[in-house]
C-alpha cells in the first residue's frame, strides 16, 4: 500500500505538509482484525525510512456498536528530527482521523 498523509489545518504551521507511507498488510480477517507494517518516507524517491511501525486494528462487537482499537508499535526509527517530530504527532494525527471518520459515519 502506498499513502499520503496530508496536514490538515489542526497543524497549524504544518498545514499542508505531505507524509508519504508504503506498507504491507500482513493479517486481514473480515470484520475482525487487520494487521500492517508501514514506513513513513524521507521523500517521494523512498530512499530512506523515517520510520517504522507494526499496527494492529481490531473490532469488537458490542450490541450492535463497533469497538475500535488500535495498537501501534514502532520497531524502527532514524535519528533525525523528522522521524521525531513524526513520532511526537502520531498520536495527533490518529486522533483526528477518528474524529474525521466519526463526523463521516454521522452523516
Amino acid at each position: 500500500m502506498n499513502i499520503v498523509m496530508l496536514a490538515g489545518k489542526e497543524l497549524g504551521p504544518a498545514a499542508g505538509q505531505e507524509w508519504l507511507m508504503t506498507g504491507t498488510f500482513e493479517e486481514v480477517t473480515p470484520q475482525d482484525k487487520l494487521v500492517y507494517t508501514a514506513s513513513a518516507l524521507q521523500d517521494r524517491k523512498g530512499s530512506q525510512s523515517l520510520l517504522e511501525t507494526r499496527t494492529t486494528v481490531t473490532f469488537d462487537d458490542l450490541q450492535g456498536k463497533t469497538k475500535l482499537t488500535v495498537h501501534i508499535l514502532l520497531t524502527r526509527s532514524s535519528d533525525t528530527p523528522e522521524a521525531k517530530f513524526a513520532i511526537q504527532g502520531m498520536e495527533g494525527g490518529w486522533s483526528q482521523s477518528f474524529d474525521k471518520l466519526g463526523e463521516t459515519l454521522s452523516k
